[in-house]
This record gives structure tokens, sequence and C-alpha cells, in this order.
């Protein structure tokens, strides 16, 4: 009874199943509707086995890469454009700041290579080398003597007798000579205690130059008075090169 309740089900839905046009058996007209739109729904296809839906979002995403990667080489030449622009301000000012700067100050260039020297340093330096040579060739060179004087234009015997009291009072006494110098000396060099610096052989009067280069004449103590032209000289040599 089964058996035969299952084949008068089967020959019922043979009863009410028709053909379509292609052959393909359709169980059921809504339902054959239904797989007609599966089919067109199915046979959307490429000839390489894409879909419709599959070549359209690949369409898609071409479409969006196409149009960032153009955005994405602008930002990039914005970038760069804004790069070189700030480096050419940043050099606009530099130069200008060069500009500005007093002609002493500026750093000097040779064939557009910048020294980084400017004339101010070259005077310094220059300014340096010939006091230096200067000393060196001073220090160096020929006969020299370091010494102060006491000077009276009174050449009369008084004088001589008070000045040979005024030497042995001194004696090798600095300090005392140059505020007796200071006092007393007729000399322009009083304002500086009688100080006359450092001076060759052959510069002062005769009788005062053999005094003062004469290897048996002693340092650091006074001498006189020595008479030349210009009146007696009490002499204090502080240093001296034969």
């Amino acid at each position: 009874m089964e058996h035969h309740h299952h084949l008068h089900m089967l020959d019922r839905l043979l009863d009410n199943s028709q053909t379509d046009s292609s052959g393909v058996v359709i169980l059921n007209p809504d339902e054959g509707s239904s797989s007609k739109q599966s089919r067109s729904r199915t046979n959307l296809q490429s000839p390489y086995g894409v879909s419709l839906w599959q070549m359209m979002v690949l369409g898609m995403s071409l479409l969006l890469a196409m149009t960032m990667i153009p955005v994405v080489v602008a930002d990039a030449a914005v970038d760069q454009t804004g790069k070189d622009r700030f480096q050419e301000n940043e050099d606009a000012m530099r130069l200008a700041r060069e500009q500005a700067k007093p002609w002493l100050m500026r750093e000097l260039e040779w064939n557009g290579t910048k020294l980084y020297v400017t004339p101010t340093t070259i005077i310094v330096v220059l300014v340096f080398l010939v006091n230096l040579c200067s000393w060196f060739l001073y220090t160096t060179s020929g006969t020299w003597a370091e010494a102060s004087h006491i000077l009276v234009k009174d050449t009369s015997k008084k004088t001589h007798k008070a000045l040979v009291g005024m030497q042995q009072d001194i004696a090798g006494n600095l300090k005392l000579f140059g505020e007796l110098a200071e006092k007393y000396s007729q000399c322009p060099s009083s304002k500086e205690k009688g100080d006359l610096g450092r001076f060759s052989q052959g510069t002062m009067a005769p009788p005062f130059d053999k005094a003062v280069f004469d290897p048996k004449t002693p340092l650091k103590t006074t001498i006189g008075p020595i008479q030349t032209q210009f009146g007696y000289h009490l002499i204090y040599i502080r240093n001296r090169k034969l």
C-alpha cells in the first residue's frame, strides 16, 4: 500500500508537469518562472567564467585606483613643491641676512665657494701677525736697552751736587726713582715716571748712549749724573741686550 501511494504521488507530479520550449522539465509553473530567473541570473557570465557582479566590482576597483593614483602623485608633487619653496624661502632669508650685515662682517667668496672668513677676521689676523713679527724682530735684532731717567736742565755745580745726593738715596729703588722723576724731571717722560721704554744703541745723545751700553755699567741701579746737551741725567737701566 505504501508502495502504491508513492507511485500515485509520482503520477500526479508527472501529470502536473509541463515541458518548456527548451526541453527543460518544469515541475511547477511558478517554480518554472523562478527557475528561468535563476537560469537568467546564472547565464549572466563572461566568456572567462567571471560573473557580471565580479566584473562590476573589479571595474569599480580599477576606476577607484585610477582616480586615487593621480591624487597621490599630485600630493607628492605638491609636497615636493612645498619643500622646494621652503628651501627657496630659507635661501632667500639667508641671503637677506647676509646682505644686511656690514661689509666687514660678511663672509667672503672665492669662485662661488664660501670661505667662511670675514674681512674683520683677516684684519685681526694680519694685525696679530704684524705685531708678532715686530716683537720678534725687536727682541732679537741688534742691541737694545730699557731704561728710565731724570732730566734736570740746569748744569750748575749746586744741581750736580744735589743730583749726586739723589742718586745715592735712590740706589736700586725703582719705585722711588719713578716718584722723584715724576716730581723733578724736566723731560716729557716724567708723566711716565721717567720711563723711556726700549731703545736701540745710537738712539740717544752720545754721552747718555755710551753710559747705558757700556758693559761695565750695572743694571737695576741708579747711575749719574751724566751730562748731555740737554742737561744732567740720572739713569736707571732695567734691562739690556748687548
